[in-house]
């Protein structure tokens, strides 16, 4: 099943922004903290470079006057095992505050998270179960499943974890360059103009793999969709000796799959090495040229450190960048396809429409196609309330869709006739009244693994066990359920 269409970039925000109602506290929460976080592990580089220019060395402290004051520095200085034990201190204690930060995070945006999955897993599944048969029957049940889980399970991983990444880093480094700018405009610019060169190469990946992931997306579906249905027909491969012909299929199906994630693969493997080998020259470039600066006396042996150490911090969080477009590329086709099913038409019912009544079932010059392809033409026939009626035909005749048009299964198109109940049109009828008027026995036996009496009540949960018994005495299955050892 492939999507027929594809949301528009508006169309994947509002279904981004829909599933977040409910949670925003969460995430702004987690957010807030992790930026707290990364403000916390922008200040033990600043008290190391105060440590070693000005209490190693001779420098003046890079303090304004009134903290001078307040830590007594004139004191400190004349105590330098006094000053080495604070700021070894120091130094511990923005540690325990960030990591106490960092767990706030995790804990709000994990809360988020299971919300916003919750939330979107509710949504497809209420929505999936009035869809209308015709469309379960056009789209294979392996694929919708794969949908409803690795495709929304991609979408949650985005929204949730790479975005707030997107916001840290971008917020990481604003506040680093403000920093680095302030101490040293040459090398601050050195490290800039790194930083789009790896977005730029990053953005040059994006279409690629896009379409690789949208490839390999469908073939697991296909895959999954490959096992359902030889899981589901068990009996029918067993009793035909469709063992091999079943593997070979499978097969066929895995090997095409596996060959998509390897081409996948090699074209990530080439942009994570190229991004290494950026990361390590801007760090080459930094150390060189910082190294060059501190010999010329234009910058502190400290300044040098703290340089290093934003300039190491940054080119992590800068190249992740590209890992969040791949995840966008992904996120972007795993939207499509929850978007297919969100976008389907559910079954509604018009504003008039009645409940079902009682009386004769008319047939009245019915035409029914699948695909164009004509099963019912003009069928007319009447059964009188009471009546037994019988329909007999060949294997295709349309003896099914006569039964299935008269549940709504399939609605009759306006030019294909009509189909009446007591004189009322069924398509006047409400769908739900009519189907529980309506027995149906399909073809496909089918149970849910609960007891036997829950799944002869199925449509009425409230029906007592001697209506239950009744109704297994009339299909003929009371003494086979006599034998089993419950009952």
């Amino acid at each position: 099943m492939e999507p027929v269409f594809k949301l528009s970039g508006r169309e994947k925000t509002s279904l981004v922004l829909r599933y977040l109602r409910g949670c925003w506290g969460l995430f702004v929460t987690g957010l807030l903290c992790n930026c707290v976080a990364s403000l916390l592990g922008a200040v033990t580089p600043q008290i190391i470079r105060i440590t070693v220019d000005s209490i190693l060395g001779s420098e003046p402290p890079a303090l304004p006057a009134f903290a001078q004051r307040l830590l007594g520095w004139e004191a400190l200085k004349a105590d330098p095992m006094r000053a080495l034990m604070l700021t070894a201190a120091a130094v511990l204690a923005v540690a325990v505050l960030r990591g106490l930060f960092s767990y706030g995070q995790r804990i709000q945006l994990t809360k988020g998270t299971q919300h916003y999955l919750k939330s979107i897993r509710d949504d497809l599944y209420r929505h999936i179960q009035y869809l209308p048969f015709a469309w379960h029957k056009q789209n294979p049940t392996g694929d919708i499943i794969q949908r409803c889980t690795s495709d929304v399970d991609v979408i949650r991983n985005f929204v949730c974890m790479q975005l707030t990444e997107v916001i840290r880093t971008v917020f990481l480094i604003i506040l680093y360059m403000t920093i680095m700018f302030t101490m040293h405009l040459r090398l601050a610019t050195i490290a800039l103009l790194f930083i789009p060169i790896v977005t730029v190469s990053s953005f040059a990946f994006y279409g690629m793999i896009s379409k690789r992931f949208q490839a390999a997306d469908e073939a697991e579906g296909a895959l999954t969709t490959c096992a359902q249905e030889n899981l589901t027909g068990v009996r029918v491969v067993r009793a035909f000796g469709r063992e091999r012909h079943e593997e070979e299929k499978f097969g066929e199906k895995n090997e095409y799959f596996s060959a998509l994630w390897i081409k996948l693969g090699k074209l990530l493997s080439v942009y994570w090495a190229s991004g290494t080998l950026l990361t390590c020259l801007q760090v080459m470039v930094i150390v060189v040229a910082g190294a060059v600066e501190a010999v010329n006396g234009t910058l502190t042996l400290g300044d040098f450190l703290v340089f290093v150490s934003y300039n190491s911090a940054l080119a992590w969080p800068v190249r992740a960048l590209g890992r969040v477009l791949a995840d966008m590329s992904k996120a972007g086709v795993s939207m499509d396809r929850v978007g297919y099913i969100l976008q389907a038409e559910e079954e509604r019912d018009d504003a008039e429409a009645v409940p079902a009544v009682t009386g004769d079932i008319v047939f009245d010059h019915v035409t029914f196609a699948y695909e164009g392809l004509d099963v019912l033409k003009d069928v007319s026939f009447t059964v009188r309330e009471g009546e037994t009626f019988a329909i007999l035909g060949g294997t295709g005749s349309g003896k099914s869709t006569l039964v299935h048009l008269l549940d709504r299964l399939y609605d009759l198109p306006q030019d294909g006739g009509s189909i009446s109940i007591g004189g009322v049109d069924i398509r006047g009828m409400q769908r739900g009244t009519l189907r529980r008027n309506v027995g149906l026995v399909l073809q496909e036996p089918f149970l849910f693994s609960r007891t036997v009496g829950e799944n002869i009540c199925a449509t009425r949960p409230e029906a007592t066990k001697t209506e239950m018994r009744r109704a297994a005495s009339i299909a003929c299955v009371d003494e086979a359920i006599n034998t089993f050892s419950d009952g």
